[in-house]
């Protein structure tokens, strides 16, 4: 491995260069040339010498100047070599010391790679047994965060929080503590904790973090406090912990640090139970959580009793009799007794739901128009609007539907539907035709554009606009919103189809797939996008993800991720104990990975303008899923991360309007093993085309081959454990492909391709007639519900058109889901991707 030399060598061979450069010697700095010596010879030694000192001083600058270009330009330190030394013991102590710490040489704390050097050379020292050297390596990090140098709380770099946890975690096992020490550390968790960068390690809904840590530096922190004599900070910590723990039982040193929690009056025994409860019960863990609601909801404290008897009722299923009737008794004790309006509100809401799934519509009905009564401006009551306003819709009492809609538009309290309440009774009023109808809708989509301008249903309103113009004849106005919405968003569902209509005209509506010249015009952006993407950004993230991409680190660390969700397949990275990620060797490694992608995110977010951030959000998707990580990749283009809808759209449309989008956004992976799979299970019935099944990983797994969600939904294709044990009993499918468990399988990207195409080749489009858009909805929804919105379709005579029907699914996810995949084939299919 190469290493560079130091800044300092660079800047004397650039002044060297200069010097040739500009014809100067050290001889030239004492004789002037004899073509410039115009001076008498009496002023010929006093010329000399400011000559030579111009001359002097113009090298000196030059100097200067080579120097700060050369700290800029200086290519970055390879570190991945020190990777393989944070795996295990036996293999730290085989390290170079002298060689590592030759690398520190020459990353300075104002080096990009300083964070990620020390990290890594802690965990060195850490597994050599060398704990001070350790310590002194990770509290560096832990402080320079804390100070947060740039004053923009976002921390300097995630690994900030995996350092505090190292730290917290030597300081505790150490019997010399100094209080005055402690106290400073514990001053510092608190900054770490909230520092952006930090917070993402630990929570980031669309890709897996590491929420583990964030529990143990609480814990860690609350026993450090403890030991040390700080009892009013060792409770806050441990409070803190208490709400986001995931442990059942608790050490010694945890029971007596409760006991004084609760003799301090800052929580009483049932508090704590709830807490505890409700963290259970957000992860899912219902036999857990009901010991602990079960004992607080024998608590004195009334509000206490009331959502702990609410968290109970949610865990009992609306499907199962045995445990309806329960719910509903929960729910209708919360909804009576609780002081709290939101959690009344929330008791009436799921009382609502729960009824409707029992077939009770009329009490179903009351308990929304209950909350509309008792809490007329509340949190839910624009969810009991809605609620109401969609039963009347698809029972068909329209006149009903469309009052409860109005008055979700003029709601005065805080309300998620505002772009609901006018595009969906709109497009109830486009479905059922007649010139008056097409009117209403008009009407109410012009609305939506006036009260939500740029919202969420921008591009739907601009496009139904369109059609309803080309419905009635007005083609002039028609083409205007089609172009519009082109020009907002070039490649959205709604453009792909308006490119369509200005093509097709009005039969573009019963087309999933775009017209011949259509396919030529993306072919055409395509072919245009496909060029070399650079970084162009300059921030202190731009040039660590640069390093970490230009020297191979970030695939290195990717690699490891890999292997880990290899060895641990059945669980999702936050689910894995501090133990299990010890265990596997890879944990730092995949801390650096977290940390990279934090900064992927940091680095166009530091940018003010909104084009710029798309600019550098593609490039930066470009180049981390050249790296391995389509996961990053895909999520910052499909997801938009964790940030409000209008944003994340605007951020979308800001991307697609760059020149290389095409290219970045649908990348050339799993070719092979898709047109292996289609060939494999190519037959006389009905074949799923290669495109779709390219559209639907790039939705349901972001290309992860390792993706595992939260339902236990695994691999590529994302099948859950109930759905591929069932095809296994059918279809011998580890026998026949010698897999040893459903894992093995499903992580196999040939054997996951092979049986997604295989299920829908033999089940879900012989269920609709070879139809692929009804069997794209079945695969999100279950035939059952597909089924029943068919008949809603004839029965308003729209079976055959296609948008109508994407438009109008009454399920939100499989609407977006049916509509992002659909766009996504209609890309894929028009680009040529597997025709080449």
């Amino acid at each position: 491995m190469t290493f560079l030399c130091v800044q300092q060598k660079r800047r004397v061979s650039m002044g060297i260069f200069l010097f040739k450069e500009i014809g100067v010697s050290l001889k030239a700095l004492r004789f002037v040339p004899s073509s410039l010596q115009v001076f008498h010879p009496h002023q010929e030694s006093n010329a000399n010498r400011r000559w030579a000192l111009c001359l002097l001083g113009l090298v000196i600058l030059c100097l200067a100047f080579a120097g700060c270009r050369a700290k800029e330009e200086t290519l970055p330190i390879d570190l991945t070599e020190m990777l393989v030394y944070t795996e295990d013991a036996s293999r730290a102590k085989s390290a170079d010391m002298n060689r590592l710490e030759a690398i520190g040489g020459n990353v300075g704390e104002e080096s990009p790679l300083w964070p990620v050097y020390t990290f890594l050379l802690g965990e060195v020292r850490r597994l050599r047994g060398e704990i001070r050297e350790a310590e002194i390596c990770f509290e560096k990090i832990v402080s320079w965060s804390a100070a947060d140098s740039s004053r923009e709380k976002w921390g300097g770099s995630g690994l900030a929080g995996v350092a505090l946890w190292r730290l917290l975690q030597l300081r505790n096992s150490d019997p010399r503590l100094e209080a005055r020490d402690v106290s400073r550390l514990l001053s510092s968790a608190d900054k770490v904790l909230k520092a952006r960068l930090a917070r993402g390690m630990f929570r980031l809904p669309v890709l897996e973090s590491l929420p583990m840590l964030e529990e143990d530096i609480k814990r860690q922190s609350a026993l450090l406090a403890e030991r040390s004599g700080m009892p009013k900070e060792a409770q806050r910590f441990f409070l803190d912990y208490l709400a986001v723990a995931r442990a059942v039982d608790l050490s010694k040193s945890e029971k007596t640090l409760l006991q004084g929690l609760v003799a301090s009056g800052m929580a009483s025994e049932d508090h704590v139970a709830l807490l505890r409860g409700r963290r259970l019960y957000e992860l899912r863990r219902y036999s857990d959580a009901a010991k602990f609601l079960e004992e607080a909801r024998k608590g004195e404290n009334l509000q206490v009793r009331a959502e702990a008897t609410f968290y109970l009722a949610m865990m009992k299923s609306s499907y199962k009799e045995a445990h309806r009737e329960e719910k509903l008794a929960w729910l209708s004790e919360v909804a009576d007794s609780a002081h709290d309006p939101d959690l009344a509100q929330n008791a009436l809401y799921s009382m609502g739901r729960a009824l409707r799934v029992k077939g009770e519509k009329s009490l179903s009905l009351k308990a929304f128009e209950r909350i509309l009564t008792d809490f007329p401006l509340g949190s839910r009551a624009d969810d009991a609007l809605y609620e109401l306003a969609q039963e009347y819709h698809y029972s068909g009492e329209v006149d009903r539907s469309l009052q409860r809609y109005e008055e979700l538009r003029n709601f005065k309290g805080r309300s998620d539907f505002a772009s609901y309440s006018g595009m969906d009774p709109a497009m109830m009023l486009y479905g059922r035709n007649g010139e008056e109808g097409r009117e209403a809708a008009q009407a109410l989509l012009q609305d939506l554009e006036r009260r939500v301008p740029e919202g969420p249903y921008h591009l739907n309103a601009l496009f139904w606009m369109g059609r309803i113009a080309a419905d009635r004849g007005d083609h002039r106005r028609a083409q205007e919103y089609f172009k519009k919405v082109i020009e907002t968003s070039p490649f959205d569902y709604y453009a792909l189809r308006a490119r369509m209509h200005l093509r097709m005209g009005n039969r573009a509506s019963q087309s999933l797939l775009p017209d011949e010249e259509t396919r030529k015009e993306l072919r055409s952006l395509y072919n245009g996008s496909r060029h070399e993407v650079h970084l162009s950004g300059r921030s202190a993230y731009h040039l660590r993800l640069k390093a970490a991409l230009d020297t191979g680190l970030y695939r290195a660390v990717y690699g490891a991720y890999q292997r880990l969700r290899e060895r641990i397949p059945a669980k999702r990275l936050e689910d894995l104990t501090v133990e299990e990620l010890e265990q596997s060797g890879l944990f730092p490694q995949v801390s650096v990975l977290l940390a990279l992608r934090q900064d992927a995110f940091a680095a166009a977010e530091s940018l003010d303008d909104r084009d710029d951030i798309a600019a550098n959000y593609l490039e930066i998707s470009d180049k981390v899923g050249q790296a391995g990580d389509l996961p990053l990749s895909m999520s910052i283009i499909i997801e938009g991360r964790d940030i409000p809808e209008k944003s994340r759209n605007e951020q979308r449309a800001a991307m697609e309007r760059r020149a290389f989008y095409l290219a970045t956004a649908y990348p050339p992976c799993f070719r092979n093993e898709i047109l292996a799979a289609a060939t494999q299970q190519a037959g006389a019935g009905d074949q799923v085309s290669p495109e779709l099944v390219y559209s639907i990983l790039r939705r349901e797994s972001l290309f992860c081959s390792t993706a595992l969600s939260k339902a236990g939904a695994l691999g590529l294709f994302q099948f859950i454990p109930s759905t591929f044990d069932s095809l296994n009993a059918r279809w011998d499918l580890l026998l026949e492909s010698g897999a040893p468990s459903r894992e093995t399988f499903l992580l196999s990207p040939t054997l996951s391709i092979s049986l997604g195409v295989r299920w829908f080749n033999e089940e879900l489009l012989p269920h609709h007639d070879g139809h692929v858009l009804f069997a794209l909805m079945e695969h999100n929804a279950g035939l059952g519900n597909v089924l029943q919105w068919k008949r809603y379709w004839k029965d308003l005579g729209r079976l055959e058109d296609v948008e109508y029907i994407i438009e109008t699914i009454r399920a939100r996810e499989t609407r977006l889901f049916t509509r992002r995949t659909v766009a996504d084939l209609m890309v894929v299919d028009a680009i040529g991707l597997f025709k080449d």
